[in-house]
């Protein structure tokens, strides 16, 4: 592949990820709210499927982190690599 298209698709993943790991970390602080004030008993809807129980809805947004998280390295390490053959390294 070429640099540019490293740093192109680099950018954009690293990005990407960012937003996934954000909105989820959002998540989990909701999560958290529903835990305090209303128990196990409450559920929580996410917008691709059914209301989920706490714990479910926890299991989820925990991997989406972890995506996010996965993304964010992927990505910027990918960004790394095409801007040193840029700039003539490696």
């Amino acid at each position: 592949m070429r640099a540019t298209v490293h740093v192109a698709v680099g950018f954009l993943v690293a990005m990407f990820g960012t937003m996934v790991f954000s909105s989820f970390i959002m998540v989990f602080d909701e999560l958290f709210n529903l835990a305090m004030y209303c128990g196990q008993s409450c559920t929580y809807p996410f917008p691709w499927s059914q209301p989920l129980g706490l714990w479910a809805a926890w299991v989820w947004a925990f991997a989406a982190v972890l995506t996010g998280v996965a993304m964010m390295v992927f990505g910027t390490a990918n960004f790394v690599y095409g801007a040193t053959k840029l700039r003539g390294g490696g």
